[in-house]
C-alpha cells in the first residue's frame, strides 16, 4: 500500500482532523483540524458533512495521479473510551458520533462506486489501541525528533494522526520509529550536507 489516509472523530474535543502520507512518509494532504459547533445540530451537521467531504475530495485528488490504491485508517468514537466503540445501553455512540460514522462510510462508497470498487480500501478494523503515555510520549518525542511534527502547542493533534495512519500500537510503535527513522534520516543527512557544502 503506497499512500495511506488518517482520518479521526474526536468526540471528546469535538473536532475532526485528517492526512494522507506516501510510501515515503512524506505528507500528501497537508493535516487539518476542524472544531464543529456542537451547539446547534443543524450546524453541527452541516459542518461535519462539508469537512468529510473535504477529506475524501483531497483522497479522489491523489488517486488521480496514481490509481493505486488508498488505504484509509479511521478512528470514529464517542471518547477515549475503547468501551465506547460497542453498542451497549452504558457505552451507546452520541448522535453526534453516529452521524459523522454514517457520513464517514457514505462518503466512502460515494468514492468507490465512482472511481471503482477497491480505490479507496479501509482497514480491516477501526484503529482501537490509541497510544497512552508513557508510550505516546516516547512516539511523539519520536516524531519531533525526525522534523516530521513541529513541537509547538497546537499541533499535537497532528501525533495522534500520524499514531493513527501508521496504526501504531504499545507493541509496535517503536518499530515504527525505527521505520521512520530509516526512511527520513538518510533524507534529512543529504539536505543538511547541501546546505553545509552551500555555505562553504
Amino acid at each position: 500500500m503506497k499512500r495511506i489516509a488518517g482520518f479521526r472523530w474526536d468526540g471528546s474535543g469535538k473536532t475532526i482532523s485528517y492526512m494522507v502520507i506516501d510510501e515515503h512518509y512524506q505528507i500528501r494532504c497537508v493535516p487539518v483540524i476542524k472544531k464543529l459547533d456542537t451547539e446547534n445540530q443543524k450546524k453541527f451537521q452541516d459542518e461535519a458533512e462539508k469537512v468529510i467531504q473535504e477529506f475524501f475530495t483531497e483522497i479522489e485528488n491523489i488517486h488521480r495521479t496514481n490509481s493505486d490504491a488508498i488505504k484509509i485508517e479511521y478512528r470514529i468514537v464517542a471518547h477515549g473510551s475503547p468501551a465506547a466503540l460497542f453498542q451497549t445501553k452504558m457505552h451507546k455512540p452520541s448522535k453526534q458520533t453516529e452521524y459523522v460514522k454514517e457520513k464517514f462510510f457514505e462518503q466512502h462508497e460515494r468514492v468507490n462506486q465512482k472511481n471503482g470498487n477497491g480505490s479507496l480500501q479501509l482497514a480491516k478494523s477501526q484503529w482501537r489501541a490509541k497510544l497512552k503515555k508513557p508510550a505516546l510520549t516516547e512516539f511523539n518525542d519520536g516524531l519531533y525528533r525526525l522534523h516530521v511534527v513541529k513541537k509547538k502547542k497546537n499541533n499535537a493533534y497532528q501525533c495522534h494522526l500520524w499514531a493513527l495512519t501508521l496504526h501504531a500500537t504499545k507493541s509496535n510503535y517503536k518499530k515504527l520509529l525505527k521505520k521512520l527513522t530509516k526512511a527520513l534520516l538518510p533524507a534529512q543527512d543529504s539536505q543538511k550536507a547541501k546546505k553545509k557544502r552551500r555555505a562553504a
